[in-house]
């Protein structure tokens, strides 16, 4: 026989929940905690499993969601698709306009001698310490593969002077 225990307020048409949800049986359970009942924190939901075998909450692999729509997970997101949306300006077609300032090859050379990391690109360590932005770094990667489209393009025109 399914059982329904409720310890807060529940109204129809809405769910409004004082206090935890635990979902699931046995070792198999998890918590969904509100922080509403906190006043000076912001309203926040947490999801994390139980830990097998004890009465205590892996707050470690949580997944937040907060109230500005922001989502934290502790984990690896498994998904069969991510959709990444680019604000507007953010393509990189511009590397193709006729006014665009590629870097001198030997410039270009001289920088990452000495920087070790691309212009423009974050050092490894920054981005280790800080992460990255999916979004910034795919326009980014696309448009260094442009830049180099234009060096390959400008290379064999170079190529194909010499031969004559």
């Amino acid at each position: 026989m399914n059982k329904l225990d409720v310890a807060g307020t529940i109204l129809t048409g809405g769910m409004i929940v004082k206090e935890d949800i635990i979902v699931g049986t046995g070792n198999k359970q998890f918590i969904f905690h509100t922080q509403t009942q906190y006043p000076n924190n912001p309203p926040l939901i947490c999801i994390a499993p139980r830990i097998a075998n004890t009465s205590t909450w892996d707050w470690s692999k949580q997944i937040l969601i907060k109230d500005d729509g922001s989502l934290t997970v502790n984990s690896t997101i498994y998904a069969k698709e991510v959709k990444v949306c680019l604000n507007p300006g953010q393509g990189c077609d511009y590397v193709f306009a006729n006014d665009y300032k590629l870097m001198n090859l030997n410039d270009l050379s001289s920088f990452v001698k000495t920087n070790k990391h691309l212009p423009d690109v974050a050092p490894a360590a920054v981005m280790e310490a800080e992460g990255i932005n999916l979004s910034e770094m795919n326009t980014l990667l696309l448009r260094k593969i442009e830049e180099l489209t234009l060096y390959v393009i400008d290379l064999k025109n170079e190529i194909d002077e010499l031969k004559k």
